[in-house]
């Protein structure tokens, strides 16, 4: 059996970054702007600043991945997101995160803070891709999910003593492809322990500093089948939504889809959504 939001890592892929903001129709940017005005106004401390999206995702002659990216707003995200908007114009959101494995065999969750755009769930660690995460005009995974594991945890992927190995995983996406996600898969050095004694760490040091941390708390998942299953049993109304069926996947029930197969990608989103 297939997943319906995880897809296969492909050897060949770039995001490139078109330098301009996506062009909404009218009737759609009032639509935005009106559900943005019902946020604030009951009392969200959200800011709209600038996010990224993805516009077209095609496939070259060599069989490369092309993603490409445009800009728009995080009022634009959270309408598609939370209104279930569907079509066209959605906003296709670009993130990075890991998958954590500690050597004593656990999964490394963070549950997230009630100021937050997803106040109280559960999910991997990382975020949005930034302006940094660009090197001219090409978006590197590598340096969003670098920056968003310091930020989050504290931890430094670059430090080999603490850091395994790390690997592009999988895509993680979201229905209609309105979120796209480049999972790595990373083995740490550190047991269950460490990794919560170095968050409590970095959590003292962000509240010296008066900086609001994103992540409340560390999830730690034993690897074992039977505890995964209960935890997404138990946990499914806190859980993002994808998390089922990524250890679906990680777990071999189900196998990831495949960017490379066009018809199987516009039947799923009913949409045509490669050139």
């Amino acid at each position: 059996m297939f997943s319906n939001l995880i897809y296969k890592m492909v050897p060949n892929y770039k995001f490139i970054y078109a330098g301009k903001n996506i062009e909404l129709p009218n009737i759609i940017k009032t639509r935005i702007q009106n559900y943005w005005n019902e946020l604030i106004e009951s009392g969200k401390k959200y800011t709209n600043g600038k996010i990224y999206t993805i516009s077209n995702i095609s496939l070259d002659d060599n069989d490369c991945l092309i993603f490409k990216i445009e800009e728009t707003n995080f009022a634009h995200y959270l309408y598609t997101v939370k209104m279930n908007f569907q079509g066209e114009y959605i906003c296709r959101s670009i993130a990075a995160s890991a998958l954590f494995l500690t050597n004593d065999n656990y999964y490394v969750l963070g549950k997230m803070s009630s100021d937050t755009s997803l106040a109280g769930k559960i999910k991997l660690i990382g975020g949005a891709i930034s302006k940094e995460d660009f090197i001219r005009n090409e978006f590197h995974p590598i340096e969003c999910i670098k920056r968003e594991v310091k930020e989050e945890i504290g931890l430094i992927l670059n430090n080999k003593v603490i850091v395994k190995n790390m690997q592009p995983y999988c895509f993680i996406t979201r229905k209609n492809l309105s979120f796209i996600n480049f999972c790595f898969k990373v083995n740490l050095n550190l047991s269950s322990n460490q990794v919560v004694a170095l968050f409590n760490e970095h959590n003292v040091s962000l509240k010296n500093q008066n900086i609001e941390q994103e992540i409340n708390s560390i999830i730690l998942l034993k690897t074992e089948r039977n505890y995964v299953l209960e935890f997404l049993s138990d946990n499914k109304k806190i859980i993002i939504d994808y998390m089922k069926d990524l250890f679906f996947v990680e777990l071999g029930i189900h196998q990831a889809l495949s960017f490379l197969d066009k018809k199987n990608i516009s039947q799923r989103n009913n949409i045509c959504f490669y050139d």
